[in-house]
């Protein structure tokens, strides 16, 4: 069940205060992220903009997922020396955008064959995603550095990187939209932003004392099979939930065509920002419940301190899904698409639920349980493959969009039968584990 009782309480202000600080160059590059969609629909034609939307899935999914780099960063700045540890944190996040750009071009060659594809030859095709994911590759080690910045209390640090990359990304893809009219605008201006991005970051990185801090409480070593058991599951996690809310646009071409797909764009950027958010908001709960549970040794915090996170993320989604749904039919009239209420109101049911997993996930993750959404993501994903099934085998592209939204929509409400009670448990199991000891003159392991 979801551990739900809310209440306004200093430590839920304090909490709100930790996450927003967190998450402001996140809601920046959510703003930036918003234009773009927009801005490339005004400016290109319905074939390229179609282009651009499947190259669009490639930042998006990179964006908000990885194979568990951040996320190892999140759950071990106290345990582990920085530098090996941010290492190890890139190699898992760009492995991510690199899995993300392989499964791309691999979808691209039946693609390639539709209405969809057609502003770009079959090379072409593969040449803009090649160059994208590498983009997304080099923005995986950005989102690395900023995860360390936020681990380490330095938010401004956080926030530039954040928005130098997003904002100089939109403003050289829109640019280049504007002058060459083409799909490839997307690919250039995000390798050129996350290049020059992490090339900045790496440069204060070195220049600054993050990297000198060490290990504050004393841990067992990992061994061999934990991490490789820690990168398995977010590599599975990776792989689901990209095809679970990436793969609609490859589909939804496919079966609709370029028209249908730029209204479906349209709509879906708009109902999956509030999710975007709270997929930034979430981290910081996370260091809250890593103190509680294994540093300090009180569990019971633990699941104060996620009440506490999935009030702050719904209430944020909440007010965001206001704005963007007053905000739908005027992007809609200035991208000259189709206005599809149902559709829009459908994917705001689902992907709220959907974003208000995230606080549970990566607590859940920090205190290593790292698959703990997949069982949800795969129940939700059988469900989508059954409706493409029908949708293909039909023509009838209506019948993708409500089944894969119905699944996402079931998966989620499963996920807080579960996970909340896991999460729980672990937290237990550490707090009174002898894996971790203080980090003291003259302490041991038990």
């Amino acid at each position: 069940m979801i551990p739900w009782r809310p209440r306004v309480t200093a430590e839920t202000v304090g909490l709100a205060r930790t996450m927003a600080l967190g998450a402001l160059g996140p809601a920046l590059t959510f703003v930036a992220l918003f234009a773009l969609p927009l801005g490339a629909a005004a400016l290109l034609s319905t074939t390229e903009f179609a282009m651009w939307t499947v190259l669009s899935t490639i930042t998006t999914i990179s964006v908000t997922l990885d194979l568990g780099g951040t996320a190892l960063v999140m759950a071990r700045w106290r345990l582990e020396r920085r530098g090996p540890l941010l290492r190890r944190a890139a190699v898992l996040s760009g492995a991510g955008s690199v899995l993300v750009g392989v499964v791309a071009a691999i979808a691209f060659v039946p693609f390639s064959r539709t209405a969809a594809a057609a502003a770009f030859t079959f090379v072409e095709g593969l040449a803009a995603i090649g160059l994208v994911t590498v983009g997304c590759t080099v923005r995986s080690a950005v989102t690395v550095l900023a995860q360390a910045a936020l681990s380490d209390g330095r938010f401004r640090a956080r926030t530039v990187l954040f928005t130098t990359q997003a904002f100089g990304a939109a403003v050289l893809a829109l640019a280049l939209a504007a002058v060459t009219g083409s799909a490839w605008a997307l690919p250039l201006g995000w390798s050129a932003a996350s290049t020059l991005t992490f090339a900045g970051g790496l440069v204060w990185t070195l220049r600054s004392d993050l990297l000198r801090g060490g290990p504050t409480v004393a841990a067992l070593p990992d061994g061999a099979h934990r991490v490789s058991r820690f990168a398995w599951a977010r590599t599975g996690e990776t792989v689901l939930s990209s095809l679970l809310v990436q793969s609609d646009r490859w589909i939804v071409g496919a079966l609709g065509g370029p028209h249908v797909l730029a209204a479906y764009e349209i709509a879906a950027r708009l109902a999956s920002m509030p999710k975007f958010l709270s997929f930034q908001l979430a981290p910081a709960v996370a260091g809250q419940a890593v103190e509680s549970a294994v540093v300090a040794r009180r569990p019971a915090e633990v699941r104060a301190v996620l009440r506490r996170g999935l009030a702050v993320c719904a209430a944020a989604m909440l007010a965001a899904s206001v704005a963007f749904t007053v905000g739908y039919p005027l992007a809609a009239a200035f991208t000259h698409v189709d206005v599809v209420w149902p559709v829009f109101a459908a994917m705001l049911v689902a992907y709220f639920l959907y974003g208000l997993t995230s606080p549970v996930t990566v607590v859940g993750i920090s205190v290593d349980r790292p698959a703990i959404d997949v069982p949800f993501l795969l129940l939700a994903l059988v469900g989508a493959a059954a409706a493409t099934a029908a949708a293909f085998a039909t023509g009838d592209v209506a019948i993708y969009v409500v089944g894969n939204l119905a699944a996402l929509t079931v998966g989620a409400l499963w996920f807080f039968r579960y996970a909340p009670a896991t999460v729980a448990a672990r937290a237990r199991a550490l707090a009174v584990a002898d894996v971790l000891v203080p980090s003291t003159p003259g302490a041991t392991r038990a």
